[in-house]
């Protein structure tokens, strides 16, 4: 989830190092291995973790002192059905030779969800979240927020749920969380306020204005309600949502 668009993993990897004066005392690799590093990223960006995996498992005697080959390869498993454990493993190595990198601790965090140990996430996630040279901690706090759901500690969740939109009030998951957070806990009119935040940041995000819609609607803004239905179906006629706006305003299929 989501409008966006995958991150350049490498790239990013490169200026959160050089963010906290790391690049420059990062082992030197050959120039064939570091492409070899980089396509394995493209293939991870493209879609295709199994094939990310076959460059890395090549460079594995090459690349063994290398933060961003570690860093790539739990990637890469993390995508990979029935590897979750092998995630966990480069990604503390990864911390391990950049403790301060916390996209890294981000994802160890993800890692260890993924394995069932909430505990060692939790720490993950707040470890990320400590790094003042963290780009994107908005990622870290919608993960807690999420824990913390799971766990039905739903203030905390709350919490961080807004944290996330907070660090990053373009952060298009953190309102879709935080007002379901809020529906779920009885305050509608919480979750009507964070959706309106919401298509104010993305005015042509159909599924936003269904899920506003659906709000205002059960808040018995009627006429508001409307509105927003129909703004679904200016954006995105052929839509999913569209099909259910169409419902809620009880018009005929075009």
């Amino acid at each position: 989830m989501n409008a966006r668009k995958p991150l350049l993993l490498l790239a990013l990897f490169g200026l959160c190092l050089t963010a906290w004066g790391c690049a420059s005392t990062s082992p030197s690799i050959s120039e064939n291995t570091r492409a070899r590093i980089e396509l394995a990223n493209s293939h991870l960006q493209s879609g295709n973790p199994r094939r990310s995996l076959q460059e890395l498992d090549q460079l594995k005697d090459k690349a063994r002192d290398v933060p961003e080959y570690h860093f790539l390869l739990g990637m890469t498993y993390l995508r990979l059905d029935g590897h979750q454990e092998q995630a966990v493993r480069e990604l503390k190595t990864t911390v391990e030779m950049a403790p301060k990198l916390g996209m890294a601790w981000n994802n160890l965090g993800l890692a260890y969800i993924r394995t069932g140990r909430l505990d060692d996430a939790e720490q993950a996630l707040k470890k990320a979240l400590s790094i003042s040279t963290y780009l994107t901690p908005e990622y870290a706090a919608y993960n807690l927020s999420r824990l913390y759901r799971d766990r039905d500690q739903p203030e905390k969740a709350i919490r961080y749920g807004n944290k996330a939109l907070k660090e990053n009030w373009r952060y298009l998951p953190g309102y879709f969380l935080l007002a379901n957070l809020y529906t779920e806990q009885g305050e509608t009119e919480k979750a009507k306020e964070t959706l309106q935040r919401g298509v104010e940041a993305f005015p042509d995000h159909e599924r936003l204005w269904l899920q506003y819609g659906k709000t205002q609607l059960r808040m018995g803004d009627e006429e508001q309600a409307t509105q927003s239905f129909q703004r679904v179906l200016e954006i995105a006629p052929d839509s999913n949502s569209a099909q259910v706006a169409r419902d809620y305003l009880d018009l005929p299929e075009s």
